[in-house]
């Protein structure tokens, strides 16, 4: 259930969760994102929420980076829905 992940997650962190669901950090990170777009949606749903606020709401969403500096630097990861350009010098990693 939603409450079992996000349990899960504040006790040990997505690392955690990954280990109890036997899934990459990756695969966890993006089962974590799809049960919040879900839960989020029904909550909209059954709420009255407008098309607009839920559409508000999916733009504040973004892409983790798994690096902690760059995610708090963006303001929690890459935002969906718009353009972000990184740029460095050669070889400091852009491309990874």
């Amino acid at each position: 259930t939603v409450k079992e992940i996000e349990e899960s997650k504040a006790h040990g962190g997505l690392n955690n969760l990954a280990q109890e669901l036997q899934l990459s950090l990756a695969e966890t990170a993006a089962l974590v994102r799809e049960v919040k777009t879900a839960s989020s949606f029904t909550t909209a749903t059954t709420t009255g929420a407008t098309a607009l606020s839920l559409l508000q709401t999916q733009s504040s969403r973004s892409i983790i980076t798994f690096s902690k500096a760059v995610d708090k630097m963006l303001g929690g990861g890459i935002s969906l829905g718009e353009v972000t350009e990184v740029c460095g010098i050669p070889g400091a990693g852009k491309t990874q």
